[in-house]
């Protein structure tokens, strides 16, 4: 990764920790691997250019913003709390690993 110092990552568990440790491990660069909870960030690598969160989040964590650097950008992607759409199948035999066209979309009400 050219150009990058540092990158550090949050993993929820030993699980995701590894897999993201093997992922980053083939892009290269200096990449820190650590279990915890991603919304209290790594304060002692602070302050960060950039704070990217990977999994769906309704709110921007206060320590995201204590830990970016002024000017620094928060990516994360928006999970609001009532979607319009929701995935519905018909029938307990149709799973959401069913083939394509065996599941159908409805509002939420």
């Amino acid at each position: 990764m050219p150009g990058v110092d540092q990158v550090v990552t949050v993993g929820v568990g030993p699980v995701p920790a590894e897999q993201a440790r093997a992922n980053l491990a083939r892009a290269g660069g200096p990449v820190a691997v650590v279990i915890g909870d991603g919304t209290k960030g790594r304060p002692g690598g602070a302050p960060y250019d950039l704070v990217h969160v990977t999994a769906g989040t309704r709110t921007i964590a206060l320590a995201w913003l204590a830990q970016s650097r002024p000017g620094g950008r928060i990516v994360a992607p928006w999970a609001p709390t009532t979607p319009l759409m929701t995935p519905w199948w018909p029938s307990p035999s149709t799973t959401p690993t069913a083939p394509a066209g065996r599941s159908r979309w409805r509002r939420r009400s």
